[in-house]
């Protein structure tokens, strides 16, 4: 299975390529950014740290020159988890910033509430549980406002993960159950497992 999901992502990668020369072509720097971001996300999951961090720091350039804030604030996001994925934290958290500064200029209250959630989950990853937890508690507003049970059980879940490491035992129950339910609507098998795994605690 993980060699046919490679090959398949090795397939992504080469119509990436062709859609982007493609733009080119047509002088289409939007579109050209758009792939861009794409085949640094696929290139991330094949372990080309590297070459991910070429192609988006080549889109975020695109998005820029083109005025396009939204893909500008997704290119921010996926650098972040790129360098949260190589153990680059600190790093992650300030493309994270960047991404959730952006978001808050325009309006982009889904990428808001997303930058918001992965703050969280970098402050857990660093031990600063305060602002973990305001971080966590401001995309749950946002994701309470969207309707979006799976997301509210991934900040619910990670609440309740820094009640727990900062002592407060009922705090996390609370938020374990809340988790745990709002992963059982969304049908989240994930965040179920973490909720009944904080709540063994």
């Amino acid at each position: 299975l993980a060699e046919q999901s490679k090959g398949l992502r090795d397939q992504a990668v080469d119509h990436y390529r062709q859609a982007i020369d493609l733009f080119r072509e047509t002088g289409d720097r939007t579109g050209e950014a758009r792939v861009l971001s794409n085949l640094g996300s696929v290139t991330a999951r094949l372990g080309h740290y590297g070459e991910s961090a070429a192609h988006q720091e080549r889109a975020l350039d695109l998005f820029r020159e083109t005025g396009e804030r939204g893909g500008e604030g997704l290119a921010l996001s996926r650098f972040g988890s790129l360098e949260q994925q190589q153990g680059h934290y600190q790093e992650a958290a300030e493309r994270y910033r960047e991404a959730l500064t952006l978001y808050r200029e325009y309006g982009g209250r889904t990428g808001e509430a997303l930058a918001l959630c992965q703050l969280g989950e970098i402050g857990l990853i660093l031990g600063r549980y305060q602002q973990a937890v305001k971080d966590f508690q401001q995309a749950l507003v946002l994701y309470r406002e969207f309707g979006e049970a799976s997301a509210q059980a991934r900040v619910l879940n990670g609440l309740g993960q820094a009640s727990l490491a900062t002592g407060r035992a009922g705090d996390a129950l609370a938020r374990y159950d809340a988790g745990l339910a709002q992963a059982i609507e969304a049908s989240s098998t994930m965040e179920q497992a973490r909720a009944h795994n904080g709540l063994g605690h």
